[in-house]
């Protein structure tokens, strides 16, 4: 069975936090890339984990290969094509930074964005970015055009509550506020993760999915 999400990981600061190392992963069939990915540490701002570890904020990186991913030659062999980064701040000090990975075209009809509120702006959750994969664009065009207050929708839950939210089956849920278009696209499942940027302003990814796709 394919995956929407295909591997995870996650990296910690070394001792004297010069470094973010590895400190575990799950990576399925991407034996060969979590291989290397072990064999790896990251100076802030070196690749995606440093990246995020020194912009202090959530990162969706929608194309592997020709960024600073370092990594690219081996996520193309391993099928893996788009990624998202979450740091996870303990009292504004980096503590890890949390990665997922989405796999090849056969496992795309499903969503990964990334929402967030800056109080300064509005009252609402607004979408930073997303990935789509062959979903239809439709679903994409409306989340650009969705505000979400506190507790309303999947990311506003998930903010309100300061906790992941987990909905199975989001076409028949009344908390979903895109229901009609996931119902549309093939996606049942969705989950809500909240995170805090060094900011402190709130974000969180959001994931939707296929019955039968990690989520």
């Amino acid at each position: 069975m394919k995956t929407f999400i295909r591997a995870t990981e996650v990296w910690v600061p070394t001792r004297d936090r010069a470094l973010l190392e590895l400190a575990g992963g799950l990576y399925g069939t991407a034996s060969q890339f979590g291989a290397i990915s072990r064999s790896m540490c990251f100076a802030r701002g070196e690749g995606l984990p440093g990246r995020v570890w020194d912009e202090g904020r959530p990162i969706v990186l929608k194309n592997l290969e020709g960024s600073y991913f370092l990594r690219g030659v081996a996520a193309r062999a391993a099928g893996l094509t788009c990624a998202i980064a979450v740091p996870l701040f303990l009292s504004n000090v980096l503590s890890a930074v949390l990665v997922f990975f989405c796999g090849d075209p056969e496992a795309h009809a499903g969503a990964i964005e990334l929402w967030h509120n800056d109080p300064r702006v509005a009252s609402d959750m607004t979408l930073v970015d997303g990935y789509y994969g062959t979903t239809s664009p439709a679903f994409e065009s409306i989340s650009h055009d969705t505000y979400l207050p506190r507790g309303s929708g999947l990311p506003g839950l998930a903010w309100q509550r300061g906790a992941a939210v987990l909905i199975d089956d989001v076409g028949n849920s009344g908390r979903f506020l895109r229901a009609g278009n996931a119902t549309d696209v093939g996606m049942q499942r969705g989950l809500a993760i909240p995170c805090t940027t060094r900011s402190r302003r709130r974000s969180g990814p959001a994931f939707r999915a296929k019955p039968n796709s990690l989520a």
